[in-house]
């Protein structure tokens, strides 16, 4: 038993060594490691993130109107603009992190997250109450 401990402990120290502190030199290695987290990145892409925010939106407006929190063009109006004004703030690439922008995004999840939720809330109360009627359009 205190043999695998052993060698529990040095796989760890060998795992350590490939993510030693900035100015540690690494196990085995020979050179200096930075850990990922600690390095200066160029950002991700914001097309990737336009594009679902867009097909979230589209796909909510054709959500029924009885599933739609009210008044229906309120919320995706308000996605709209803040996805206009984050991707103003920061166009090409998610690299300035700002207060504001990060607030910004994350109510922009928010509101996101809130419609596509009320949607489910009211369909499901709807099958279980047996009010939810809709006709397949013809």
């Amino acid at each position: 038993m205190l043999a695998g401990i052993r060698a529990l402990h040095d796989r760890l120290g060998q795992l350590e060594g490939f993510v030693a502190p900035v100015g540690r030199v690494a196990q085995g290695a020979g050179h200096r490691v930075t850990p990922a987290w600690k390095r200066a990145t160029n950002g991700e892409a914001r097309w990737q993130v336009t594009l679902a925010i867009v097909v979230a939106i589209t796909l909510q407006s054709g959500v029924p109107d009885q599933f739609v929190l009210r008044p229906g063009w309120l919320l995706p109006t308000l996605q709209i603009v803040l996805g206009v004004v984050l991707l103003m703030a920061n166009p090409r690439r998610i690299s300035r992190q700002s207060r504001l922008t990060r607030v910004l995004s994350l109510t922009l999840v928010a509101l996101l997250s809130l419609a596509n939720a009320w949607s489910a809330g009211v369909l499901v109360l709807g099958i279980v109450n047996g009010t939810a009627t809709l006709k397949a359009p013809s």
